[in-house]
Parts: C-alpha cells; sequence; structure tokens
C-alpha cells in the first residue's frame, strides 16, 4: 500500500467466481469496479463459493494476488480467523464490511478492530435487518443483536444503507446509528432490445434465485397449482441452498409437469437466457435490493413480484406488477399476463428496457460512492 490513493478494505464472504451467494457478490464487484481507478482496493474474501466444501480451483489461497485494477485474497478455513485480525490492523483509511451476521468477515473483525479505529468501518447490512429476513432464524438472530448492542461491537462504525427504507430499519435497530443511503450499484451492462412474439394462452416464466426460504419459490408453486392455464410453464435456476426447503418443493415440481429445474446460471449466462422468457417471478419475503430483477428489466423481460422489494409500482411504469403474496392475487395477476396479446406484452418489454437502461446511469452514484469510501 504504497501509493498516494487512499486505500480500501473490503471483507465480503464470497466474492468473484462465486455465483452461489447471489446479489451480495454483485453488489461488492460494482463497487470495486466502479472505483478501483481512484481507491486503492484490497478485497479479502473466502476460498470458495457459497456452500462448497473444496475450494475454488486454480486460485493460490492465502496470499495477495493482483486482479484488474486491485488486489484479492482468497483465505482458507484455517487462516480466516488470523488473516482477517491482521488485516483489519494494517493501516486502510476505510473498512467496508459486506455483512451484518458472518461470523469472520464482520463480527471477528470487529472484535479485532480497536474502538478508536472502528470510525473508518462502513458496514452494509444487505437486507439483513428487515423484518422479513429477521423472521428467518429470529431467536437467534434477536438474541444476538441484543448481545452486540450491550458489548458495544457496532459502536461508531458508519451504515450503508441501499433504501431509505433501510436506513429506517437500521435506525429500528440501532436508535443512533450514521447511515449513509446510497442506491446499489450495478454490475450489468447496457444491452440491446431484445423483441419476442408472444402467444395469447401461453407464458414462459423464470425464476432465478437461491432456492431458500427467503426467496419463496414454495409460494410460487402453490400458485402455479391453482392456475387453470397448463400453458404457463416456469423454468427454476439457482442453488439448492436449504436441502429440506428443496425437497419441499420438489414434492411439487413432480407433479406439474410444466415446471422445470435447471441448474445454476453463470453471471456470464444470465442476459443471454433471460431474454428468451415472458416473465421474471420472484416472491421474496425481502431483497434489499435484486440485481437479477434489473438484469431481467435489461434483458426486455417484465416482472412479477412481491411489495417485499425497493421495486415498486411497476404497473404504472408498465414494467410489470408488484403485489401482496397472496395466492388468488398471484393467479389474477399471472392470467392477465398470460392472455395478453404479444402487441401489449412488446410494449412491456420495450418500456422494461428503457426502464433499466436509464437506470444503468450511475456516474451520481459512484460520486456518492467515493465520499463514503474514499
Amino acid at each position: 500500500m504504497t501509493s498516494s490513493k487512499r486505500n480500501l478494505l473490503i471483507l465480503t464472504d464470497w466474492y468473484l467466481p462465486a455465483v452461489k451467494a447471489g446479489g451480495p457478490v454483485r453488489s461488492v464487484s460494482a463497487i470495486v469496479d466502479a472505483l478501483k481507478n481512484d481507491i486503492d482496493i484490497s478485497v479479502l474474501t473466502s476460498d470458495r463459493d457459497f456452500g462448497d466444501e473444496t475450494a475454488f480451483a486454480d486460485i493460490q489461497p492465502d496470499v495477495w494476488l493482483q486482479s484488474d485494477g486491485y488486489r484479492i485474497q482468497y483465505i482458507s478455513p484455517a487462516h480466516l480467523k488470523s488473516t482477517i485480525q491482521s488485516e483489519v490492523n494494517a493501516g486502510y483509511d476505510k473498512i467496508y464490511l459486506n455483512s451484518l451476521f458472518s461470523k469472520f468477515f464482520t463480527i471477528n473483525a470487529l472484535r479485532a478492530i480497536k474502538q478508536a479505529d472502528k470510525k473508518k468501518v462502513v458496514i452494509a447490512p444487505r437486507g439483513m435487518l428487515a423484518e422479513g429476513a429477521l423472521g428467518l432464524k429470529s431467536f437467534k438472530k434477536k438474541t444476538f443483536l441484543r448481545l452486540a448492542k450491550t458489548i458495544g461491537l457496532y459502536k461508531s462504525v458508519s451504515w450503508h444503507a441501499s433504501t431509505e427504507l433501510e436506513t429506517e430499519e437500521i435506525t429500528r435497530e440501532f436508535s443512533k446509528a450514521k447511515v449513509v443511503a446510497i442506491e446499489n450499484l450495478i454490475a450489468c451492462k447496457p444491452t440491446e432490445f431484445h423483441s419476442k412474439d408472444k402467444i395469447a394462452g401461453e407464458l414462459k416464466l423464470v425464476f432465478v434465485s437461491r432456492i431458500s426460504p427467503k426467496k419463496n419459490l414454495l409460494f410460487l408453486l402453490q400458485v402455479l397449482n391453482k392456475v387453470e392455464n397448463k400453458n404457463i410453464c416456469l423454468d427454476i435456476y439457482g442453488p439448492k441452498e436449504d436441502e429440506a426447503y428443496w425437497s419441499t418443493c420438489n414434492e411439487f415440481i413432480g407433479a406439474m409437469p410444466n415446471v422445470t429445474y435447471q441448474g445454476i446460471l453463470q453471471p456470464n449466462e444470465l442476459q443471454k437466457v433471460l431474454k428468451d422468457y415472458d416473465l421474471f417471478v420472484l416472491p421474496t419475503l425481502n431483497e434489499n435490493f435484486g440485481h437479477i430483477i434489473l438484469e431481467s428489466l435489461s434483458s426486455s423481460i417484465p416482472v412479477l413480484l412481491s411489495k417485499n422489494t425497493p421495486w415498486l409500482d411497476l404497473k404504472e411504469m408498465h414494467i410489470g406488477a408488484d403485489l401482496e403474496l397472496d395466492i388468488d392475487e398471484w393467479v389474477n395477476q399471472l392470467n392477465a399476463f398470460t392472455y395478453m396479446d404479444s402487441k401489449l406484452f412488446e410494449s412491456y418489454r420495450k418500456s422494461a428496457w428503457k426502464f433499466a437502461n436509464k437506470k444503468m446511469q450511475q456516474d451520481d452514484l459512484m460520486n456518492q460512492y467515493l465520499q463514503l469510501l474514499g
């Protein structure tokens, strides 16, 4: 760290080439890409993907590696605690923690940092303080938060909220928190508009997300089970994060010939695959941002979401719909999209694409991130 530029240490459980952890990886990679020319960035992360027992092939662990304009270290399990403790006290100007509950990359890191140095720490809770997220394993999470407040674990840190709603969620738990609300930067790039003929009475749905209770795939299957029109088909992409939950989902899928599990999509495959569907669906219990939602819109696909995301008022913008988690509401909305003619549906696709491309104009956001982390 001999450069005259300010330096930033980012701690995140998973980073590229990890794909199974979803949005948080995209959020951090977008920050790195946007700021690496103005700040010296170092990334500490684990040496394997989410849920994997084996490390990435062909990546040397436990040493600093030079990447495209920044440096990164993939830490093996045996060295997580010692490496993180050493690096957080190595004189960085800012430290960015991309999680709230991570044992090593947040909790152990904060415990290792001297109280006087916590003013340079910025924490991005990534939606973990939302009611939907806290409702999963709630006793364990709420017990930890009470203990953390008692010992002052998060005292003096700054917080990065992705939305104004997340600001409220943070201050609900930490009333004196210093919070900066800056929308997530976007990793995907603008694309060309993709036209697609749609047959009235048919609908091709796609679900791309981790298969876990939070993402609520089971609800979607229950909705489809109630839809009378069997010309609605669903393809499911994503890692099976929760095997017990997947087993429950699979019981439905086994009796639904119009539903297929397609495996895991690599980031570079997303837009190529997504453009051939009619509608992206995600009945999530909570979404702090939802990079895949923007990827879908950018691929000229309208979206059908729960109201538990920042993406609201979609009908008014002519780019989809956001609904309460009511099965009958979802059935009715799917029927509306199914019987929509090709001309009207094409207008939805065009609006989705235009919205996404406008959203990708990020110069002002980059300046805000420089102020926060530079």
